[in-house]
């Protein structure tokens, strides 16, 4: 027999056994999301907080207008007085890839009116497993774009990989592809 659960999320199939996506809910109401804290050390933040900023990032960027690096850095320092984003993983952000990809076809997709665009959109879904189960699927997409074409899903990927191992790590989120 086998055993699927009744409801997980895109993290949990493509990250099952990662060991720096361990969900700690103790405390939940009582907690600052990880991205606010100031780092008390002078190391470099953690990935998965420098991913979650770049996340952050690019959500609150104007799209109706062109985005540069101007406006990217712009957005950055309201995102950091408006106390949202910690200064220290802040400086940890790479801002030319994200003006280059608003300079690449996808991210031409997202500036001005032409198409709607949907960021960080939540979603949920039953699959059937089988003829009587079904396993509900949830996450969030990090950008949908409602093109007079069809529908075009952006997910973006901070991870450092080295050039050899491309093919490995875009194996790791096929399943999250295929959702």
């Amino acid at each position: 027999m086998h055993l699927v659960p009744a409801k997980t999320s895109v993290t949990e199939l493509t990250h099952r056994n990662d060991e720096f996506v361990r969900f700690n809910f103790s405390n939940t109401l009582g907690r600052v999301p990880a991205i606010l804290k100031e780092q008390q050390t002078k190391n470099t933040p953690e990935s998965r907080q420098i991913g979650t900023a770049v996340h952050l990032l690019i959500s609150s960027i104007d799209p109706s207008r062109k985005v540069d690096l101007h406006v990217i850095e712009q957005t950055r320092l309201e995102l950091i007085a408006q106390n949202q984003l910690s200064e220290t993983i802040a400086q940890h952000i790479n801002i030319e890839t994200i003006a280059n990809f608003f300079d690449s076809e996808l991210g031409k997709l997202v500036i001005g009116n032409k198409n709607n665009v949907l960021r960080e959109w939540p979603f949920t879904f039953a699959e059937k497993v089988t003829s009587n189960d079904f396993s509900i699927v949830q996450g969030i997409v990090d950008m949908l774009i409602h093109t007079p074409d069809g529908l075009v899903i952006i997910d973006f990927k901070t991870d450092k990989v080295a050039e050899k191992q491309v093919s490995e790590r875009a194996e790791l989120y096929r399943g999250q592809l295929e959702l």
